[in-house]
């Protein structure tokens, strides 16, 4: 096919049939590294269970005040988004007996987000596809803990690690849905705690030296994060 298309006029067709065979790979290295991820404990998908603080303390609250306070509860002594949200969904959508697949499945698509980011990062560090694959391999083997695997109560760590890949993007990544998706990103991760919040100096070098507004949205988006979760601390 790729024979073929090399003897059309013009290299448009070879680019495209590239782009897709490109776009496939990654899905399919995607799709392997999220089977290893939930298959690693299936046990949590068959019988979702709540983990710890998880079912006593976020849902438990969702479930008996008003959804305006379990969302902007400081459970943990700072402001924890995801756990907050997580746990409304858990208490309002789904019966009691779903509820803990819920938790399970938001913690299992943030732990899923720093494969994402890497397999379709436009950065230079991760130009080479097998150096891609080896950034996913040292995110699976490293992040074993049982205490953040597929949990909400650890997806602070994962979003940490979101914000450091985040940082390694360049400023002409960020624009359009890309750069969107990236500053809602950081926000989610600033406001879940304050971990990502200790990158925000790095991210208003990265603003000053690419000198781009891209950059500078996601050094003050993170920063306007941090600042809400040391108001929440202090």
């Amino acid at each position: 096919m790729i024979t073929f298309l090399r003897q059309i006029p013009g290299r448009r067709p070879l680019r495209a049939l590239q782009r897709v065979e490109t776009r496939r790979a990654r899905i399919a290295v995607f799709l392997l590294f999220a089977l290893v991820v939930l298959l690693r404990q299936p046990a949590l998908l068959l019988k979702p269970r709540f983990f710890c603080e998880e079912g006593m303390i976020y849902y438990a609250y969702a479930l008996h005040h008003p959804m305006l306070d379990a969302l902007l509860r400081t459970a943990a002594g700072y402001y924890s988004l995801v756990q907050n949200v997580s746990a409304i969904l858990a208490a309002y959508c789904v019966p009691v007996e779903w509820a803990p697949l819920v938790t399970t499945g938001v913690g299992a698509a943030i732990q899923l987000l720093p494969y994402a980011i890497i397999l379709w990062s436009h950065a230079s560090f991760w130009q080479r596809d097998y150096a891609k694959f080896l950034g996913c391999l040292a995110v699976l083997t490293t992040a074993v803990s049982d205490e953040i695997w597929l949990t909400t109560l650890g997806v602070h760590f994962h979003l940490s690690l979101v914000t450091s890949l985040l940082l390694l993007e360049e400023g002409t990544s960020g624009r359009g849905w890309r750069g969107t998706a990236h500053v809602w990103l950081l926000l989610m991760a600033g406001l879940t705690s304050p971990v990502s919040g200790f990158l925000t100096p790095l991210y208003f070098l990265k603003a000053w030296w690419e000198g781009n507004r891209a950059s500078l949205v996601q050094a003050l988006v993170l920063a306007g994060a941090t600042v809400v979760q040391l108001i929440v601390v202090i």
